[in-house]
């Protein structure tokens, strides 16, 4: 049963009201990953923040885990299997606490690989089967079990949307040319309660800076 406005958003104000004030203060944390951007990060139901990758003084390839709980950062051991290097990737964390990582670039190479982190250990997922591309946006919709993908860049900007379904290990090509233009460098969120993703920004053709907000109904 769909509820309405009104009590959506009495619950959604039910939810604030939970949150104690000192969530309002910004704390500085010590003794984490190095300095760097364009890195890709997601936290999970278990309070874990993960932060993998990106660009310092050269191009990283490290995973860190922050808990919230302990207030203490930790690396996690990288493995002979893990993806390679890299910046510009998307992170999602799906309802299991696993960590997905999907795309990115090393300033030679575009990937379109898929990556799953469970126990510390990765999994390469898919590669090969959705186009290459970085600066892209990613959700995790686990009402589907699935990771949507939208936008990009592989050299030129990409407009299209993927679906990856996590039950089959398959990608479904989505119609998105009424959607958003081309465009990379933007952002996406997952409105779960009412199945929508929303994407907001990021540049375009023109290299100009977007500032329209689109909604794409799962």
């Amino acid at each position: 049963m769909q509820l309405s406005c009104t009590k959506r958003c009495f619950l959604r104000l039910i939810q604030f009201l939970q949150f104690p004030l000192a969530w309002a203060s910004w704390s500085l944390l010590a003794d984490g990953p190095s300095a760097r951007s364009t890195h890709a990060a997601a936290s999970d139901l278990n309070q874990v923040l993960w932060v993998h990758a990106g660009k310092g003084e050269e191009l990283l390839q490290d995973l860190w885990a922050y808990n919230q709980l302990l207030n203490t950062w930790t690396p996690v051991p990288l493995f002979s299997t893990a993806p390679s290097a890299r910046k510009e990737h998307v992170a999602v964390t799906d309802g299991n606490g696993d960590l997905w990582i999907h795309g990115g670039q090393d300033d030679t190479v575009f990937f379109n690989d898929l990556w799953k982190l469970s126990t510390n250990r990765w999994t390469l997922v898919s590669n090969g089967s959705v186009p290459s591309r970085s600066s892209h946006v990613g959700v995790w919709d686990s009402l589907n079990g699935a990771l949507w993908i939208h936008g990009g860049f592989d050299g030129v900007l990409r407009q299209d949307i993927w679906k990856f379904e996590a039950e089959g290990s398959t990608w479904f090509s989505i119609d998105g040319n009424d959607g958003p233009s081309a465009r990379a460098h933007h952002v996406a969120a997952l409105d779960a309660m009412n199945g929508v993703i929303w994407i907001h920004g990021g540049y375009d053709e023109s290299a100009l800076s977007c500032r329209e907000t689109s909604s794409f109904g799962l």
